[in-house]
């Protein structure tokens, strides 16, 4: 499913918790959302800027992060295994108790400093 940007920020100005499986951001404008306790698995926000956002105690699973912009972002609490974080910026991201258990990211992937995505369970990958 694909939305309007009307019809994104109505569905995220709803009172929670949201059901977002599968939806397509993509290339959407979202910074500065708050998205909290939300099940988004499988979700693509390619190419999306997503910065300076809440998206914190997420179900995110098997969410398309390719190339988006989430600097700044605070992903606190958040399920993010088998997430696809290729050529995302993660510059400033809050990354605290995040479970990135079988994210891939590629060389193009900017972290926070002094983050270590192995140690936190990520994937490099060609």
């Amino acid at each position: 499913m694909h939305f309007t940007k009307y019809q994104m920020y109505d569905l995220i100005n709803r009172p929670g918790p949201l059901w977002l499986v599968n939806a397509d951001f993509s290339k959407a404008y979202l910074g500065w959302v708050t998205i909290n306790g939300a099940s988004i698995s499988g979700c693509n926000f390619s190419n999306a800027i997503v910065c300076r956002a809440k998206l914190t105690n997420n179900f995110m699973g098997a969410v398309n992060f390719t190339d988006a912009n989430l600097i700044g972002t605070d992903f606190s609490g958040s399920d993010m295994s088998g997430d696809n974080l290729c050529g995302a910026d993660l510059t400033e991201a809050i990354l605290f108790e995040v479970d990135l258990i079988n994210a891939t990211y590629n060389a193009a992937t900017k972290w926070p400093a002094g983050f270590d995505p192995v140690a936190a369970g990520a994937i490099l990958v060609p």
